[in-house]
């Protein structure tokens, strides 16, 4: 009898303890059998753990795979990563015993079971747009959860370009609780609060020279509503490669404007070709300015590189106006040397006129000579001082002396065997003035 009881005692502990073991297998048979074990009796997914001894926590940290835009005109900044979240909820750890035989460490949850904990409503303060991909959420033992979530997010990124090329700029991403205020839950950055991949240095125009985060509170709100909040800031400053605008503008713009001057070497007689070479750089200034200011948004001032540009463009300019005053001034050179021309081919009209002239009273006075040599001897020669004088031979000689009266004519008066064709001989003749007969004054008459 004593072996009976004692051998249904022991077929009730085995039925006992199969039970158990039974019913432990069913517990840790899936995830969801796991989570609804973890979880405890009464947990409320839509309200943070609390404890009477400190306010829950929440660390976050963006590690960023790739910046996808950098858009300077719309000051856009759009890249690809991951956003990390990290907080201990303790109302998770309190069924420890009941899983530690379901998993070792940590237990990862589908996303479909993500609404069956409670999360931290953490959002972008400055985002335009975001795209969310997917991502993991594990659970300890212990009640620390972690999350990551591909993300995909354009951020404003206000600029500035004062010393373009050679700016850098510094991009803010500002992340916060949209609902809980700092009585009800903190945020910190998680480590260093942003990553980037390990080899990762930035795009082909800017690079990434530095990272940082700080936390602050923002009070909002008036009277018994204001409440602060905790925000934190992760800061991605980048530095412009100036390569490209050295190239594609530098370079251009200083070359052009040599080959801007060099137009001063040409002939300033060659209009096409002064006017070409001078124009043509000032039209590709303001097509590089044009190019540099599509990049930009509007600005109410001058960046390093906008006002390189305007000054190259005034001295291609200074070429164009220097030109114009040439051209002035060749037009008033011409217009002075055609009266030039003109006086020149008047005085000597008028000079031919008067050797014509001249050349013809010669010819009258030969023709009366004999008849102003009445009563003269005729072993003597008579020469006309005024304008010619007579040789030896009856020819006339340039030799002046004396100007010529209308009613009187001075003759040198020579010997007939003398040689007066050589100038000093015929200075050497006596001058004799004789009256002029009336039937001959008027040949001597410079009015005829």
């Amino acid at each position: 009898m004593l072996a009976m009881s004692w051998l249904a005692a022991a077929t009730l502990l085995n039925l006992i303890a199969d039970a158990s073991a039974q019913s432990d297998s069913d517990t840790c048979s899936t995830t969801s059998k796991i989570l609804e074990s973890l979880i405890p009796d009464g947990y409320d997914p839509a309200v943070p753990a609390h404890s009477s001894s400190e306010v829950p926590k929440a660390a976050i940290q963006i590690y960023v795979t790739s910046i996808t835009l950098i858009d300077q005109k719309s000051q856009h900044i759009s890249f690809d990563g991951y956003l990390r979240v990290s907080w201990k909820d303790t109302r998770l750890a309190s069924a420890k015993s009941r899983t530690e035989t379901c998993f070792e460490k940590t237990l990862g949850l589908p996303q479909k079971l993500w609404s069956n904990i409670w999360q931290p409503d953490i959002y972008f303060d400055n985002s335009l747009k975001e795209e969310h991909g997917a991502g993991s959420l594990t659970v300890s033992r212990d009640g620390d959860v972690y999350r990551s979530q591909r993300i995909h997010h354009l951020f404003t990124c206000p600029m500035k370009f004062e010393n373009l090329p050679y700016d850098s700029q510094t991009c803010r991403i500002v992340v916060a609780s949209y609902s809980m205020s700092t009585a009800q839950l903190r945020v910190a950055p998680l480590s260093s609060g942003i990553e980037f991949h390990k080899d990762y240095d930035g795009t082909s125009e800017f690079e990434i020279t530095g990272a940082k985060s700080l936390q602050a509170v923002e009070y909002y709100g008036d009277g018994a509503n204001r409440m602060g909040y905790d925000f934190v800031f992760l800061d991605i400053t980048f530095k412009r490669r100036p390569s490209a605008f050295m190239k594609s503008v530098f370079m251009t713009c200083i070359l052009f404007a040599i080959a801007s001057w060099s137009g001063t070497f040409i002939d300033r007689a060659i209009a096409p070709a002064r006017v070409a070479i001078s124009v043509i750089p000032v039209l590709i200034m303001l097509n590089l300015s044009n190019s540099v200011q599509a990049r930009l948004p509007p600005l109410n001032y001058e960046t390093w590189l906008t006002s390189f540009l305007f000054t190259c463009t005034l001295f291609c300019l200074c070429v164009v106006f220097e030109y114009g005053l040439v051209a002035f001034l060749l037009a008033k050179e011409k217009a002075g040397d055609a009266t030039f021309n003109a006086i020149i081919a008047t005085v000597a009209h008028e000079k031919k006129q008067a050797e014509q002239a001249a050349k013809t009273s010669d010819q009258k006075i030969t023709k009366v000579l004999p008849l102003l040599l009445q009563g003269i001897p005729q072993e003597t020669l008579f020469l006309r001082p005024s304008r010619n004088n007579v040789s030896s031979t009856g020819g006339l000689a340039n030799t002046q002396f004396g100007e010529l009266s209308p009613t009187q004519l001075k003759v040198a008066v020579v010997d007939k065997t003398t040689e007066c064709d050589a100038p000093e001989q015929v200075q050497k003749a006596k001058a004799v003035e004789f009256d002029v007969p009336e039937q001959v004054q008027h040949i001597f008459n410079p009015a005829d």
